[in-house]
């Protein structure tokens, strides 16, 4: 198996080493790509032609509209460049959980969780902004609130 490294200079001959120790080959045109998680505080988003900057303590939710994926936050909805499962990857898992294939929340973003059917759940986010959690998702969502 080869892989490409996208990880952190400093670290990049260490996880060589330990891959070539499993019988991993790291090479450059490799079609699978093990990636270090860096530490992201915030994400670059478009407001038009400009390019913002949006903490992450700022964001109720990224979602899919359309083609595109948005950012909703108090400042209002902007473009985001990255698609969800690569911003599932690249968010800390204990403050964003994906509750669809179409929307990943902020923990601190909910104000209110109502029960639906089949194992359903209808949220209110801060702004009366409301995300469905699917049936697919309904587990991990409960896991992450402790519920």
């Amino acid at each position: 198996m080869q892989v490409k490294l996208r990880v952190r200079p400093e670290r990049r001959e260490q996880v060589a080493q330990e891959c070539a120790r499993l019988g991993i080959e790291v090479a450059d045109d490799a079609d699978l790509v093990l990636c270090d998680r860096f530490d992201t505080h915030a994400l670059l988003a478009k407001d038009g032609a400009d390019t913002v900057v949006l903490p992450l303590d700022r964001i109720w939710c990224l979602e899919t509209r359309g083609d595109d994926v948005v950012a909703c936050t108090p400042q209002g909805v902007f473009k985001v460049e990255k698609r969800l499962y690569q911003l599932e990857a690249l968010l800390p898992p204990d403050q964003f959980v994906r509750v669809s294939n179409c929307c990943i929340i902020a923990r601190g973003s909910v104000e209110r969780i109502r029960p639906g059917l089949s194992c359903r759940f209808l949220l209110t986010l801060k702004g009366g902004h409301q995300v469905d959690v699917t049936r697919t998702y309904s587990q991990r969502f409960k896991d992450f609130f402790e519920i």
